[in-house]
Order: structure tokens, then sequence, then C-alpha cells
């Protein structure tokens, strides 16, 4: 029973230590618009939700980039959400998180064109979300439908950086999960606490 109780006070301590975010893109102003091209004078970067983002060149399938694309605050509801969402059109946009995240969810609608996706450096270009690996950047991506319209991606795992571009796409909901710093030092006192018991528990019972 001594195991069980301190299990799950280990498991509180994870819980409570644990930070999630969701950027709804709801502090946006409809309508406007950013992109990478310096001839233009939309912005080439935003903050919502405290996170900064960048949007940065797109790289077509056969190997050619070009930024003369745009991503526009709109809420048509083409991502699958509600609200606010960004059209992503031939542009790639970097999340700034300001530190390693465990998890990132992206809800998305895709319907044409290739994508760009990028993972603590490791860059891929591919038809489809569906098309890319198991495994990006170390870090762990799955993709499943969520509605007609929309779709959820989900990548688990250190999360240094995160891009994410494409030609017909429109996203919402951009979910992450932050571990705070106290999270390090609390398991490892936590841990040797159970040590700490159990060790005397034996001692004891050996009297």
């Amino acid at each position: 029973m001594r195991i069980t109780t301190y299990t799950l006070a280990l498991v509180l301590v994870l819980t409570t230590c644990i930070t999630a975010q969701t950027l709804d893109f709801e502090d946006l102003t409809l309508g406007d618009t950013y992109d990478p091209n310096p001839a233009t004078l939309d912005p080439d970067s935003f903050i919502t939700g405290g996170i900064p983002v960048t949007v940065n060149d797109f790289v077509f399938s056969g190997g050619g980039t070009t930024s003369t694309g745009f991503t526009e605050v709109e809420n048509g509801g083409q991502a699958g959400g509600s609200g606010n969402e960004l059209e992503v059109n031939n542009v790639n946009l970097d999340f700034n998180f300001g530190g390693p995240v465990q998890s990132v969810g992206i809800t998305f609608g895709e319907f044409g064109g290739n994508i760009n996706f990028e993972v603590n450096g490791d860059f891929h270009n591919v038809e489809n979300f569906q098309a890319l690996p198991g495994t990006i950047g170390g870090a762990t991506y799955t993709v499943s439908p969520t509605s007609v319209s929309g779709s959820m991606m989900t990548v688990q795992g250190a999360i240094n950086s995160l891009s994410i571009g494409g030609q017909e796409l429109w996203i919402d909901d951009v979910r992450y999960v932050v571990p705070e710093p106290a999270t390090s030092g609390l398991l490892v006192l936590a841990l040797a606490a159970m040590c700490f018991r159990q060790i005397r528990g034996r001692m004891y019972a050996n009297i």
C-alpha cells in the first residue's frame, strides 16, 4: 500500500507541473495578412497567445522556393475549428514556444498542393500530412481525421522547433504542453522520498 500511495503522489506532482495551452488565434484581427516578402507592407511575423510566429518562404514539391505567399486571419471554419483560423498559402509558419515543449497538436484542413513540415530541424516536403513519417526530429508524429473539413495532427516528444506550411492549408487550435521548470526537481524529490520510505520500512522490518 505504501508503494501505491507514493506512486500516486508522484503522478500528482507531475500532473500539476505540466501546463497545457491553446493558440486559438482569437487575439488576432480578422482579415490581417502576413507574408515573408520584403517588398510588401505586410509584417513577416506576429504574436498570438504570447507566442511569436515567423512567416517564412515556402518550398514547392519540385524544390523551388517562393516568398510571394501569405497567411491571413479568417473565420470560415476550413480548419475544422471555430472562430478565427489561419489560411496558410505558400508560406511556412515557424512557432517559437520559448523552449522545449512535450507535445503539439494542430487542427487543420488541407485542400491541395504540397506541405512543408519541420520538427527540430528535420524538414519534410511531401504531398500531404498523411505522407509524413511516424518519427520526425526524434518526436512521434500521428494524424487522424476529426471532421469532414479538418483533421488533427499530434507531435509528441522533446520539441524545440516546429514549422508548418502548405498551399491550400488552414490551421486552428494549436495545443502545446510545456513542462514547468520545477518539474525535474520535484520529480527527483518525489523519487527520493519514495525510495527513502521503502528503505526505512525494510530496516524496521528487520529489527
